[in-house]
């Protein structure tokens, strides 16, 4: 678990910028509205913000090597990153894939803002949520995945 002294030395190498700042934004207020939606009640301290924005700064540092990313990569790296960091804490036996359950939601509502809505089968979305939980795959896995859904 990342510490708030290392989260703060991570995020001051990158700089301050008012990107980094709308994608915290953007992933919390998902975050929130989907958690709004569940019937699930849910505790304050449910997420942990330092392990969300180290999620921000892996996704950001991973997207620098691409020119212009598309959804499908930003979608795919922020899903992989929240469900390999965990920064959604498990609140009973049933939340087990809390992360992997929410990363998910996230990731596919980017791939939808831009390419419109999917109709996913429900043993297609057991088996990523299983991968993303257990399988060795990385943030390119999981966009290559979001891609062959939209094919």
């Amino acid at each position: 678990m990342a510490e708030e002294g290392q989260c703060i030395l991570l995020t001051a190498k990158l700089g301050e910028t008012e990107e980094r700042f709308a994608a915290f934004e953007f992933v919390l207020s998902g975050v929130r509205e989907l958690m709004l939606k569940s019937k699930f009640s849910f505790q304050e301290d449910f997420i942990n913000p330092h392990l969300l924005l180290d999620v921000l700064v892996h996704v950001q540092s991973d997207l620098l090597a691409f020119r212009g990313p598309d959804a499908f990569k930003i979608g795919g790296h922020l899903c992989f990153w929240m469900s390999r960091l965990k920064p959604f804490r498990h609140l009973t036996q049933y939340h087990l894939y809390a992360n992997e359950t929410i990363a998910l939601q996230v990731g596919l509502g980017i791939v939808r803002e831009k390419h419109g809505h999917k109709a996913i089968d429900y043993k297609t979305l057991s088996n990523l949520l299983y991968d993303l939980r257990y399988g060795h795959s990385s943030p390119m896995n999981v966009s290559n995945q979001f891609q062959l859904l939209y094919c």
